[in-house]
């Protein structure tokens, strides 16, 4: 049973991340991270008022680091989420962040995660950070690194009251998931 469901977990990783990306000989972490904020956002449903109409674009931010948003640049360029165009947008704030589909905050903003998750409230963004027990500021989505690899977190309970449905399948894949 164990190795059945591990032989599915790395087929569902293969469909997650690519092929191309599970091919690449060296791979840095940001661009692992970086397919997997993209696959992220291919995983979850959003209300309907968020994503009006098909044309309106899924924008994935990034919070204060070019580098990163170069990385998802490249990962997401021409492709569609459920016919919805892609678009990678640099934030510096909280308010910036408002109308963002997803928001990256990386580690060295970690001081600014709390303050921009409150800023956050009532919006149905889709968060997802990389520092110890962002869930725990109400982040929806932490990497963690173990053993020189990329594994996720998620808190269920607030991607539910960010308006967030997220795919059983993504949570089956979770190292962590909060209730």
């Amino acid at each position: 049973m164990r190795a059945g469901m591990k032989s599915w977990s790395l087929a569902l990783l293969a469909v997650l991340l690519g092929q191309q990306l599970l091919c690449a000989q060296e791979v840095s972490e940001y661009q692992v991270k970086a397919a997997y904020l993209y696959n992220f956002a291919k995983f979850v449903e959003w209300p309907d008022e968020s994503l009006n109409g098909n044309s309106v674009p899924i924008r994935l931010c990034v919070l204060n680091n070019p580098a990163f948003g170069l990385q998802l640049s490249r990962i997401v360029e021409g492709k569609l989420i459920k016919s919805h165009p892609i678009v990678v947008v640099p934030v510096k704030t909280g308010e910036e962040s408002r109308t963002c589909q997803v928001l990256f905050i990386g580690s060295s903003q970690s001081g600014q995660a709390k303050p921009i998750i409150d800023a956050l409230k009532g919006t149905s963004t889709l968060t997802v950070g990389e520092t110890r027990r962002f869930w725990e500021a109400g982040g929806i989505i932490n990497f963690v690194v173990q053993d020189d690899q990329v594994h996720f977190q998620v808190n269920h309970r607030a991607a539910t009251q960010a308006g967030l449905r997220i795919s059983s399948k993504l949570l089956s894949l979770a190292k962590l998931v909060v209730e």
